[in-house]
C-alpha cells in the first residue's frame, strides 16, 4: 500500500493511502477553506482539501 504526504490546509503533514484515494479535484467556491488547491475524495465519503495542486498530487502517485 503506497502512501503520500500532503499539507493540509492548517500547514499540517498529512498522510494518505493511495489505496483510499477516488477522485483529486479542483475545489467548488465556497466548499472549503481559500488554502486549499485541491480536494482529495476518499473512499469512506469523507473529503480532505490540501495545499498541493491536483497536478502536483498527480506527480506524487505511484507509476
Amino acid at each position: 500500500m503506497a502512501w503520500i504526504e500532503l499539507t493540509d490546509t492548517a500547514g499540517n503533514s498529512v498522510g494518505l493511502s493511495v489505496d483510499q484515494m477516488v477522485r483529486v479535484r479542483t475545489p467548488t467556491p465556497g466548499e472549503v477553506e481559500a488554502a486549499a488547491k485541491a480536494v482529495i475524495d476518499l473512499s469512506n465519503g469523507q473529503v480532505q482539501a490540501v495545499r498541493e495542486t491536483p497536478n502536483q498530487i498527480v506527480q506524487m502517485l505511484p507509476k
